[in-house]
């Protein structure tokens, strides 16, 4: 779902309030299931093309939100609903740039191919403030020793793009690929449980939408099988900015992604992730002791059906 943010305001209480009351006023089957909202304006800065403000839904009344984080597939379709209401051109080789106000983060979505119905992109993002490698790590290391339900588990926290608790899939038992990959039931419990133990020792509500957390196996040379939560199930494949902040999280030694990777025969600077949706490459570089940037390509956005931008009312 995609709103024009001019019409909301800016505090989280209010924001939540008004929110509700749109959803309240829209109960038809188009709104179902929407529990991902981008709110996007043209943006004042000179250095950006677009504001974006992303909102996590975590009950299908908009009744609770959560605005800590960042989504790359929203934001990307955000650009392409901009394009729609003739705020950015889109055409093969343009970069729009976008500032997300959840994070201050900066994030470029360069196209690759243009239809009618389909844009691919080209995803680069970066911080506007020189991030040194011990600040993507919440805790300070790269391994954190953590209290579950099922004993103490070494997890790597990094934070880049958006928050996460990485976990080797071994230590929850799972060790192939086609275990990680089915509908387990068992296995989301305990990382919804490994997940709530990690965002209480980040000061975090755990009922909330972060940080997110995805287990990582090392089952086939040059790849490595991730499977991601999302809100309310399973990560059909791997969210943009959880491929961005594993391709970091790569290259910081010591941490979980690093040393599969290694185990993998990776190369440094980028990394493979297999998925249940598919196969997705991503790249990061620290320049300096410092994050420069991460990218993933070949992400599509895909119009079902061409309609002009709705009014609704907000009040």
């Amino acid at each position: 779902m995609v709103l024009d943010r001019r019409q909301l305001p800016e505090d989280p209480a209010e924001l939540t309030a008004a929110l509700a009351a749109v959803r309240y006023r829209h109960q038809s089957d188009q709104w179902a299931g929407a529990m991902k909202i981008a709110l996007i304006s043209p943006s004042a800065n000179p250095l950006y093309d677009l504001d974006y403000r992303f909102v996590q839904c975590l009950d299908p009344h908009w009744n609770r939100l959560d605005l800590r984080g960042n989504c790359g597939h929203s934001m990307l379709v955000a650009i392409t609903a901009a394009t729609r209401m003739g705020w950015v051109p889109l055409y093969p080789g343009a970069r729009v740039r976008v500032n997300v106000i959840n994070n201050d983060d900066l994030v470029v979505g360069e196209v690759d191919r243009l239809s009618q119905r389909v844009a691919e992109f080209t995803v680069h993002l970066l911080s506007t403030r020189p991030r040194p490698v011990a600040g993507v790590l919440p805790t300070g290391a790269p391994l954190t020793a953590l209290r579950t339900p099922f004993g103490r588990l070494e997890v790597s926290f990094v934070d880049w793009a958006n928050p996460y608790v990485l976990v080797e899939a071994a230590d929850l038992g799972v060790t192939d690929q086609a275990a990680l990959f089915a509908a387990d039931t068992d296995l989301l419990e305990r990382l919804r449980a490994v997940r709530a133990c990690a965002a209480e020792v980040l000061g975090w509500a755990p009922d909330g939408a972060f940080p997110k957390i995805a287990a990582l196996g090392q089952y086939r040379p040059g790849e490595l099988a991730v499977r991601a939560v999302t809100v309310p199930s399973w990560h059909p494949s791997l969210g943009l900015t959880g491929a961005c902040c594993l391709a970091v999280a790569a290259e910081v030694a010591g941490t979980v992604p690093a040393i599969l990777r290694d185990r993998a025969g990776m190369r440094r600077g980028e990394l493979v992730l297999c998925t249940p949706g598919g196969t997705v490459r991503a790249s990061a570089a620290l320049v300096d002791g410092a994050v420069g940037w991460a990218s993933v390509s070949g992400k599509t956005v895909r119009f079902e059906e061409a309609r002009a931008p709705q009014t609704i009312e907000v009040s």
